[in-house]
């Protein structure tokens, strides 16, 4: 089986415990300006940018984040799961609720990641939502 690393820019080095590698994806999903890479132009996946791109379009938002993510994950994973969900809060025209679920096989063992996060009308800041379900 090969072994599943993901790179960091702190003391930890390469990341091998497969829960801090998701959670890792996630965070630099999260945090990178996708336009700060002219090397990478295209290829750097970003929430707030995928967000703001498709703030009027909630099924080409769930499509875009699914799709990012599953790039992502294929790096790093042979054996993965997406799952994405948004929906609208109390009719506002954009605020929404995101759930997103990873979870990733590794040999034996199955291992989840649930995010769930609330955007703020037609600006790029996320809530994170800490208890409760969407």
């Amino acid at each position: 089986m090969i072994e599943v690393m993901i790179p960091t820019l702190t003391i930890d080095g390469f990341i091998k415990h497969p829960p801090v590698i998701l959670n890792k994806i996630f965070e630099y999903f999260q945090l990178v300006d996708s336009d700060s890479s002219v090397a990478y132009f295209g290829e750097v996946y970003s929430l707030d940018k995928i967000i703001q791109n498709n703030i009027n379009d909630m099924e080409g938002l769930k499509n875009e984040i699914e799709s990012s993510l599953g790039n992502i994950m294929s790096r790093y994973f042979s054996e993965y799961e997406v799952d994405v969900s948004v929906d609208k809060l109390n009719g506002e025209k954009t605020v929404y609720k995101i759930k997103i679920d990873l979870t990733a096989n590794i040999g034996s063992g199955v291992y989840t990641l649930s995010k769930n996060y609330l955007t703020n009308n037609n600006t790029m800041n996320l809530n994170y939502l800490t208890t409760g379900s969407i």
